[in-house]
């Protein structure tokens, strides 16, 4: 016991107390490690070694300079040697959890941290790095503990902020997160990791602009950042500006060659904006990089969906689940380019698949949406309607939604686009006619006009544009809309024509016509009527219950939350037919109705209403509309390559015996 006393005093001495060579030697070895020469410094300590043997400070030298140099062994050996030496010394158990670390030696590590705790509790950066290894390995709540440690011991410590962030986010505490971020970049105003992570945290409280603000702030503080400029591609992506997302994917790749998550992104805004060639090349390259990715094989899949190659398109699919069998978005797009039989052995599959309890919320709930088409297929049609239901429910489940709230909505549009409103600013937008609106609801045949039209030499279709609101709510912002309106000028939808005509150019600056096939745009023909008087457009129509049960057996990739129970789907549907009844009232004569059946039954004579209307000449091939080189980027996709086919019409009364909520709202179960 005198003995071990003894050692420990020793110890203790030796690391308090420097001889004045020795402590020549730490620093002349620091100025070559410093000068990136490492042998030199080793040689030299190795030297003075052999003077001061078990020296506990060269040996820990010796250790941070064989780390530099990539021999972790040797590394590691000399720092043991340090803390056997002067186990009382915090600094070399820190040290050798360091180098423990790196080398994913991280229970060894860990022990070496809480040695050095042991010895002294306050030290912030053992808590630190415990919290590092803790997260690295999930174990999130005790890495919380550990950085709130590490910030009880130094509170000026901006990376513990950071990494707080990242957690909490992590574990969706967005307020949390947002705090510890802004904390971060209080402690180090140039942190550009914690800018860029501050944006991503913002884009999830939708707070774009703010978003897009932290992002560039990140550049500026580091322009080499390519992550960066990768998470301002996805929200520029989301807010559906493909010509800026697009420049700032490319930057992170030029940053980033081999960055494979921005080939991928590249590849799906490059599909979007009918660059299929270019499209399915980035793809391909994430694939290169990143050969086992099932996402990188589902979203080149997506792209030879848009382009309507579904043979490759399935092959991709089916890659994707080879490589991942749980990866559900794969299966339920493969479920929807597939024609299923009773005996299809892909539906035995899923629905084991399905049972699995590690499974989340979205992937059963695609399960679910593929086993209802799947049944569908099959004939069995109660089984289909109870996976649909399920679905649904699952969906519904995830988000607020008010058909009240709706319902109000549309009569605030009734009061305000008035006849009195319309008479004082008249026709007083741009005179410019390229725009031709395909309204309705969504699965009303809007797909199918669409595709008809965009077969006419002077028409090219943008698909689904959200350009109009932006611009409008740009315009007016976001509140006390309807009073803002009702003061506005002429001159304010005059500058929502012209942007609005500004953005269609871009997309095909020559052609005579130009459609936006958004469906919800039918709350906003008010809007048309003043800014862009001579823009045409086409009301779709089909069967009521066909239109909403088609709605129900869809999972829409993002918004339409009516859709996800059949009550609210009819309390949608007659707040639609309220509008648009509205609107014909007053503009008469303004907007043109298409009966789905209609089209179905005689699809010449219902073109030719549909090509007079829009003032061109006749052309034989909007008959031919399956043939089309179009990209179709909708639910439809998978139908408009094929001719007119009647399989959707009266289809509700396959699963009548389920639809009586549905029945009771819209009360025309035998409408047509």
């Amino acid at each position: 016991m005198a003995r071990h006393k003894a050692n420990k005093q020793r110890s203790r001495t030796q690391a308090t107390s420097t001889p004045s060579g020795l402590t020549i030697t730490l620093q002349q070895a620091n100025q070559l490690l410093q000068q990136g020469q490492l042998q030199q410094a080793i040689n030299l300590c190795r030297q003075s070694l052999k003077k001061l043997p078990g020296e506990p400070q060269l040996l820990n030298m010796l250790g941070i300079l064989y780390s530099q140099l990539d021999k972790p062994e040797a590394a590691e050996k000399h720092l043991k040697k340090a803390t056997l030496q002067a186990p009382d010394e915090p600094v070399y158990h820190y040290n050798l959890g360091k180098i423990l670390c790196q080398h994913n030696k991280l229970k060894e590590a860990l022990d070496s941290y809480h040695a050095a705790l042991a010895i002294n509790p306050n030290l912030a950066e053992p808590h630190l790095n415990i919290g590092n290894i803790l997260k690295l390995q999930e174990q999130l709540p005790e890495a919380i503990n550990s950085y709130q440690q590490a910030l009880r011991c130094n509170p000026d410590l901006p990376v513990a902020h950071y990494n707080l962030s990242v957690i909490y986010k992590e574990l969706d505490q967005l307020t949390s997160a947002d705090y510890h971020c802004r904390e971060a970049i209080k402690l180090k105003p140039d942190y550009d990791l914690a800018y860029d992570h501050l944006g991503t945290i913002l884009s999830r409280l939708n707070k774009q602009q703010e978003a897009i603000q932290c992002h560039q702030q990140a550049i500026h503080c580091n322009p080499g950042l390519a992550e960066a400029h990768y998470n301002l591609c996805l929200i520029y992506k989301d807010l559906k500006q493909l010509s800026t997302a697009s420049d700032h994917c490319h930057q992170a790749i030029k940053l980033k060659p081999d960055y494979a998550a921005a080939h991928n992104h590249l590849g799906a805004i490059l599909s979007a904006q009918d660059d299929a060639k270019n499209a399915i090349h980035h793809h391909h390259r994430a694939i290169e990089l990143q050969p086992e990715s099932a996402d990188y094989y589902h979203s080149l899949g997506r792209a030879y969906m848009v382009l309507g190659d579904f043979t490759h398109a399935r092959t991709c699919f089916q890659q994707a689940i080879d490589r991942n069998p749980g990866f559900c978005r794969s299966h339920y797009d493969l479920a929807l380019l597939t024609k299923h039989k009773a005996d299809d052995p892909a539906i035995p599959a899923m629905q084991v698949l399905l049972n699995q309890a590690e499974l989340g919320l979205d992937d059963k709930i695609h399960l679910k949406f593929a086993l209802g088409k799947a049944c569908d297929d099959a004939k069995e049609y109660d089984a289909a309607f109870n996976y649909y239901q399920q679905g649904n429910r699952d969906k519904r489940s995830l988000f607020d939604y008010s058909a009240e709230n709706d319902a109000a909505f549309t009569r605030s549009l009734i009061t305000t686009y008035n006849a009195e409103l319309l008479s004082r600013l008249g026709a007083c937008g741009t005179s410019d006619a390229t725009p031709i609106f395909i309204v309705g609801m969504p699965r009303s045949g809007t797909t199918l006009i669409e595709q008809i039209l965009s077969n006419h030499p002077d028409v090219h279709t943008a698909g689904e544009m959200q350009t109009l609101t932006q611009i409008f709510n740009d315009e007016f912002g976001t509140d006390n809309i309807q009073e803002k309106i009702k003061k506005s000028t002429e001159e304010s939808f005059v500058t929502i024509g012209e942007k609005y005509i500004k953005r269609l150019r871009e997309l095909a600056p020559s052609t005579r016509h130009i459609i936006d096939k958004m469906p919800h745009n039918f709350l906003y023909i008010g809007i048309i009527a003043l800014a862009l008087p001579n823009a045409k457009i086409i009301h779709c129509q089909r069967n009521p219950i066909d239109t909403c049960l088609s709605c129900f057996m869809q999972l829409f990739s993002s918004g339409h939350h009516y859709s996800y129970s059949l009550e609210e789907l009819g309390k949608h549907y007659l707040s639609y037919q309220e509008i648009m009844a509205y609107w014909h009232k007053l503009l008469p004569g303004k907007i043109l109705d298409i009966q789905y059946e209609n089209v179905v039954n005689d699809l010449q004579a219902q073109a030719r209403r549909l090509i007079d209307y829009c003032d061109l000449p006749w052309n034989e091939s909007c008959l031919e509309f399956h043939r089309s080189n179009q990209p179709v980027k909708t639910a439809s996709r998978d139908q408009v390559n094929k001719p007119i086919y009647k399989n959707s019409v009266q289809r509700w009364k396959h699963y009548e015996r389920h639809l009586q909520p549905l029945l009771d709202i819209i009360n025309k179960p035998s409408s047509s």
